[in-house]
């Protein structure tokens, strides 16, 4: 497996913190290295562009048109990811990422061409991880990426401030991971902070069969993934969200590593 699809609160901020913070001496099983890529895929438009203030283009809408163009049979042809890799943005600190379509609808046609051709191409690509960020997931219409991924990461953010608010988040969480169940891929959690419930709450409640971790709940960390400027790397690697990220990743990398598909660890990093 090397999709994973990342969805729910905050998912592009949590996306972008799991990426910078993934481990950088990651191997396969063949000794390549093990590069990370996140691919942005919400239907309501993408952010990843200007958030790192970068040009759009290449953006998902880009790469699905070479792969439509490379292709004379319909069918996804693993040779392709050259062609991909080369169009694979690379942001001031590292990151590499594809951003969608700013706008919804050439979001949706980008996204559903995507399903067609990018996503079962990642999903056959052992030497790089993908974190596809779905953004905030509809039980009752799953996003596409779904059905590739063997790992789905439902990002949840508590409301510290109303218990009888969270309350009700969390029974929403709960259909969710139902219907993300479904699909037959495993379901982690990953919970923005840890009130006013724990994980073993949340857990007894919602009966993910995944990962679970813990994000720390940092709004400068997520403002400065947002284009926030006057906060140094050094800071921000000393950030909360980025430091438990990093311990996150490094869990959500053994998850993927070859052979250990079902050696899915049952707690995570901790704020």
């Amino acid at each position: 497996m090397s999709m994973i699809v990342i969805g729910g609160d905050g998912a592009t901020t949590s996306a972008l913190a799991l990426a910078a913070g993934w481990p950088e001496t990651a191997h396969d099983e063949v000794g390549a290295e093990r590069d990370v890529v996140i691919v942005e895929a919400d239907p309501t438009g993408g952010s990843l562009a200007a958030w790192l203030d970068t040009p759009l283009g290449p953006s998902l809408s880009s790469m699905v048109a070479a792969l439509h163009q490379g292709s004379s049979t319909g069918t996804t042809d693993p040779t392709q990811w050259s062609m991909i890799d080369a169009m694979i943005r690379r942001s001031a600190s590292g990151v590499r990422f594809v951003p969608a379509p700013f706008r919804t609808r050439e979001a949706r046609g980008a996204i559903s061409e995507a399903g067609l051709s990018l996503f079962p191409l990642l999903a056959e690509v052992d030497h790089t991880v993908a974190l596809v960020d779905v953004g905030r997931i509809d039980p009752l219409r799953l996003p596409t990426a779904t059905r590739h991924a063997e790992l789905i990461v439902l990002v949840h953010r508590q409301d510290a401030s109303s218990a009888p608010a969270a309350t009700v988040r969390l029974e929403r969480l709960a259909e969710t991971v139902e219907a993300v169940r479904d699909t037959g891929a495993t379901v982690g959690l990953a919970l923005v902070g840890e009130d006013p419930f724990s994980i073993d709450e949340v857990v007894e409640f919602t009966s993910p069969d995944g990962p679970l971790f813990v994000l720390a709940a940092d709004p400068l960390s997520a403002a400065v993934l947002a284009g926030r400027t006057g906060v140094s790397t050094r800071r921000l690697a000393r950030l909360p969200l980025m430091r438990s990220a990093a311990l996150v990743a490094s869990e959500l990398n053994r998850c993927v590593e070859p052979h250990r598909h079902t050696d899915v660890p049952t707690t995570g990093g901790a704020a």
